[in-house]
């Protein structure tokens, strides 16, 4: 979003020492911010962009099993319309509800409401002391009926509001395969609605299952919301998605997590990545999803600047705030920024950070993607692909003057992506597939999660785990099944590398991924 124009003058310091202020820690918390500029120096008399990258190292969960977890609120909302007949659908969200179920524990609050045409609360919001009757309860599920999505999730709110302040997370995880068709249907209006809950303290995670739902207001509500959203084509793995979730929700380890940036007179424009952003007085307010332990997560902001004459030029402020959940505790920490000003190109050019120079570029190409893969789903293929093409070059360029791992694998992804337009090309239901798999990907990359398309050393969770599974299937990896991405994972994925012919570098890249059919 932009703030508009905010011109005024302002007296720059003669400093020429200190090229990007950040705050200096007063004590660690769960959540340690660190903020970098794509360059540290501009030019003078100049209106610049300046890329601003937070990066948010995250503590590991207590490695104790007997160490308390965030006590939840749930409420999980199912979708038993018609369409819910198809392929057995119905059966797989049976079983992945209990499945959830028999992960809660007796701390927990858990509703269950069904809806089609009509909602009925299957299950009143209650602590999870005995499972069977609730259990019992789901079994009898069976299809019927039409789609009231939005009716579907404010009757799982309603259960979950009046039980917030007991709990830790409060969290709506809705289930549709279809269109919205009944009662409130404007896109629009849901999403008002839901970031008036978000606003409350409840938080929706949607899942989208089969080709036949809308992606993009799924997409918007989570988003509305600061939950997750996930695209489940086959409904066996559905037992997999609720499990991802819960775990996300039992190692969180920061809630009300939300950045305020009050930018400096001299910034004129501000467009924030990957997440809704509100205005406020002074700035802007970007709330943002609760963080679990060990994930990778960033947020990337473009500023536009009227840089002024050479010296130290501030920039503004960032305020992280969050609720610590492993120390119970409201966590501020203050970030200024400042960029120094020169008549010199040279310093300009050689004050280029280049790792945030490549993450601001990983991100702006998969904002550009967003827009090629909405032109194929539009049918405009020929567009596209010229596109995707275009794109591919200033990849490359980059690439050749910023040499970075993270931009090669970009290439492989966008080939493989060029394969998969190509293969979708003459069959309907491909194409749907694909559409739904890149939006909900893109998604991910705004929020410097890229693991779709990499996996490195530095990884942890969910990711991990399934390719974990795919090694061993493989029958080169017999570790631990733990989210971790070990030594051991790292051998194992160059021994597969090896007898697949491809290149050996131990990362979990495009086309090792598609070889072990992550993707």
């Amino acid at each position: 979003m932009t703030t508009g124009q905010r011109r005024s003058q302002m007296s720059i310091a003669p400093a020429l020492m200190i090229l990007l202020m950040t705050a200096v820690n007063a004590f660690a918390g769960s959540v340690t911010p660190r903020v970098d500029l794509d360059h540290r120096a501009v030019l003078a008399h100049d209106d610049v962009v300046v890329y601003a990258l937070i990066d948010f190292d995250v503590a590991d969960a207590p490695h104790d099993r007997d160490a308390p977890r965030p006590r939840l609120n749930l409420a999980l909302v199912l979708d038993r319309s018609g369409s819910m007949d198809e392929r057995g659908k119905m059966a797989y969200a049976r079983d992945a509800a209990k499945m959830m179920i028999d992960m809660l524990g007796p701390g927990d609050r858990l509703a269950v409401v069904e809806y089609d045409d009509e909602v009925t609360v299957l299950w009143p919001s209650s602590f999870v002391d005995s499972p069977g009757p609730i259990k019992r309860r789901i079994d009898g599920l069976e299809p019927r009926g039409s789609t009231d999505l939005f009716g579907g999730l404010m009757g799982g709110a309603d259960e979950v509001l009046p039980h917030r302040d007991g709990c830790d997370i409060t969290r709506v995880v809705l289930l549709s395969d279809g269109l919205a068709n009944r009662g409130l249907t404007d896109q629009r209006e849901i999403v008002r609605r839901v970031r008036r809950l978000g606003e409350q303290g409840v938080s929706v995670t949607t899942l989208g299952l089969g080709l036949e739902y809308n992606e993009d207001l799924m997409e918007a509500i989570a988003g509305a919301a600061g939950g997750n959203y996930a695209f489940i084509e086959n409904p066996r793995t559905m037992g997999r998605i609720f499990a991802d979730e819960l775990h996300t929700l039992t190692t969180t380890v920061a809630r009300d997590v939300a950045v305020d940036y009050e930018p400096a007179g001299c910034v004129t424009d501000v467009q924030v990545y990957g997440y809704e952003t509100r205005d406020r007085r002074h700035g802007l307010h970007i709330p943002m999803e609760d963080i679990y332990a060990g994930e990778t997560r960033s947020l990337l902001l473009r500023l536009e600047i009227d840089t002024g004459r050479p010296g130290r030029l501030e920039l503004g402020n960032l305020r992280l705030s969050y609720v610590d959940m492993l120390e119970d505790r409201t966590v501020e920490e203050d970030l200024p920024l400042s960029v120094r000003v020169t008549d010199d190109r040279h310093q300009m050019e050689i004050s280029r950070n280049d790792r945030v120079t490549v993450e601001a570029n990983l991100i702006d190409a998969d904002r550009r993607l967003d827009g090629i893969v909405r032109m194929y789903d539009k049918g405009d293929r020929i567009l596209a692909t010229e596109a995707l093409k275009t794109l591919n070059d200033d990849i490359i360029a980059l690439n050749s003057s910023v040499p970075d791992v993270k931009l090669s694998a970009k290439l492989e992804d966008l080939a493989i992506q060029q394969q998969d337009m190509d293969a979708a090309a003459d069959d309907s239901r491909a194409a749907e597939s694909y559409i739904k798999q890149q939006k909900a990907n893109i998604r991910l990359s705004n929020k410097g999660k890229q693991q779709h398309f990499m996996l490195t050393d530095k990884d942890r969770g969910p990711e991990v785990v399934r390719l974990q599974e795919a090694l061993h299937t493989a029958g080169v990896y017999d570790g631990p099944m733990d989210g971790v991405f070990s030594d051991e994972v790292g051998a194992a994925i160059k021994e597969f590398q090896k007898q697949r012919g491809l290149t050996v570098d131990g990362m979990a890249g495009p086309k090792t991924q598609r070889e072990l059919k992550l993707r």
